[in-house]
């Protein structure tokens, strides 16, 4: 028998800890951008009273909070570079039990909660071009 040690291939691998600067605008971008901005417009200017100079400044410090937030995001990255992001964080700062109902509350209220907007988005979209029942 011959011994095969030498051909033995490791099977772990690891993530790349890096991220370009077209991969990070294109992510943050289809984030901050993505399709509810063509649906929130709307509603801020309703919110507003039809001000559209209120309604910019509106947007303006929208903006400018997420701004802090991702600058707080990116600190934290670089401080702990490990897959996970906001997990992560709060189990080391927390613990891991807030850290676990964070991330399952996350899942549950906030992928559903924007998919069901999504949907009523594109629901009423849609009844531009094609006649739908009214829903509420």
């Amino acid at each position: 028998m011959q011994n095969n040690d030498e051909h033995v291939v490791s099977l772990q691998s690891e993530m790349k800890k890096e991220v370009g600067l077209f991969g990070a605008i294109s992510v943050l971008s289809g984030i901050m951008i993505g399709s509810g901005i063509f649906y929130i417009g709307s509603y801020v200017l309703i919110r507003c009273g039809m001000n559209i100079g209120l309604a910019l400044i509106v947007w303006v410090l929208g903006g400018f909070v997420t701004l802090m937030s991702g600058i707080c995001f990116a600190e934290l990255g670089a401080m702990m570079p490990k897959a996970g992001g906001t997990y992560v964080y709060l189990r080391e700062a927390y613990g891991k039990r807030l850290a676990f109902i964070s991330g399952f509350s996350n899942f549950i209220l906030g992928a559903s909660g924007s998919n069901a907007a999504l949907g009523i988005a594109l629901a009423s979209a849609v009844s531009m071009f094609i006649p739908m029942a009214e829903f509420t």
